[in-house]
């Protein structure tokens, strides 16, 4: 008997355990009468489902229980998660949010557990300091989410958007093949504007995607947070993070002059010093892409 795994049971279940000795016909004859026969499946009972502690338990991954949540959120396709005080987990899925059944309402305290457990401690500081982040968070196999934490009404508060692991193409996105051409450009500035969700991150990652199948350039990324990731194929891709890598996208794209890089991505132009920067790349022989938020 493994009384070390007992004691993590107790205290995920919160419950005593106590051992038993049953032969196997027993057990596939209780399941089958608790959850009905191997290979059907049954509508979750109220309450049913993961349980979410204050705190991850001893010795656990940091980030076990939020993880749960976010296989749950991919398993159903939903876009994003939402962690707020007072209310369960939430899911947009087709466009409506819509509380996770099973759950009740999240304290504050474990949002802030649930939250803590995936950032570093540097994380930590800045959201401390600035009362938001940005960042990203990758799902062992499953996928990568972006992360948004903020404060509301002295408490913590997270959206989490899913992140396609798979890059699409240009035709695969709806775009015409026409846009694929400012790929093959070798100077100049090219921007992608439109509103929150209208896929200006998915397009310039198809983009870059492009270029790094069909080019043998260097290309450098300054973003917040990455989003997708980019291999190194024909070309040489390196990607900077925002707040992990480096400062801030300005002080980024000063340093980037002088790493020779052939192809510059601007996450987003968020200031005047920010825009200027990218300008005088485009302007020295660079190609670089970014993003601007419009209304339409």
């Amino acid at each position: 008997m493994n009384r070390a795994k007992l004691s993590l049971i107790e205290k995920v279940s919160r419950s005593r355990v106590v051992p038993a000795l049953a032969a196997r016909a027993t057990l596939e004859r209780a399941l089958a009468r608790a959850y009905g026969p191997a290979g059907t499946s049954r509508p979750a009972a109220p309450g049913a489902g993961l349980r979410l502690g204050d705190a991850p338990v001893d010795g656990e991954d940091p980030g076990y229980h939020l993880n749960q949540v976010l296989e749950l959120a991919l398993a159903s396709g939903s876009s994003d998660l939402h962690l707020t005080a007072g209310a369960p987990p939430l899911l947009r899925l087709d466009g409506a949010i819509k509380p996770i059944e099973g759950y009740a309402p999240l304290m504050p305290g474990t949002v802030r557990a649930l939250v803590y457990g995936i950032l570093s401690g540097r994380q930590r500081e800045l959201l401390e300091e600035e009362r938001e982040l940005d960042c990203s968070h990758p799902v062992a196999g499953r996928g990568r989410f972006r992360v948004n934490v903020y404060y509301q009404r002295g408490s913590l508060g997270a959206a989490l958007r899913a992140i396609p692991g798979h890059i699409r193409s240009l035709e695969e996105l709806g775009i015409p093949a026409v846009v694929g051409e400012f790929a093959r450009m070798t100077r100049g500035l090219v921007l992608v504007t439109g509103s929150t969700g209208q896929g200006k991150s998915t397009t310039l990652a198809s983009l870059i995607d492009l270029i790094n199948r069909t080019r043998a350039v260097h290309v450098m990324t300054v973003e917040d947070p990455i989003e997708y990731l980019h291999g190194h194929k024909m070309a040489v891709v390196n990607q900077r993070e925002v707040g992990l890598d480096t400062r801030s996208f300005a002080e980024a794209l000063k340093h980037a002059l002088r790493q020779d890089p052939d192809v510059i991505l601007v996450g987003e132009l968020r200031d005047l010093e920010t825009i200027a920067t990218a300008l005088t790349a485009a302007e020295t022989g660079h190609l670089v892409f970014g993003t601007l938020h419009t209304q339409d």
